[in-house]
């Protein structure tokens, strides 16, 4: 997993992804701050050096098949950057497998 935070907005890439996603996020804090609750495992803050108001955060997917013995894996790229409107935008849907 990575996580990346921009002064503007990123230019979107989706080649090499499953799914692409980005929503709007209000932070009154000036803190975005992701967890696992199961592993108590908590991310860098996204938010831009402690920055309140209004953000995007586009979510990058992707699921691969690895061949011998390692299993299965997936990667995630989540990206931050201020910006404003709250409607989900997808810029690439998971094709079937």
């Amino acid at each position: 997993m990575t996580v990346e935070t921009y002064a503007r907005r990123p230019p979107v890439e989706t080649r090499g992804w499953d799914h692409v996603v980005e929503v709007g996020y209000r932070s009154p804090s000036g803190s975005i701050v992701l967890g696992d609750e199961l592993s108590g495992a908590e991310l860098p803050d996204l938010a831009l050096e402690g920055r309140a108001g209004r953000y995007r955060v586009r979510v990058h997917y992707d699921w691969f098949r690895r061949k011998g013995l390692y299993k299965d894996g997936q990667r995630l790229l989540i990206m931050a950057f201020p910006g404003k409107g709250d409607e989900p935008v997808t810029y690439r849907r998971p094709s079937r497998r």
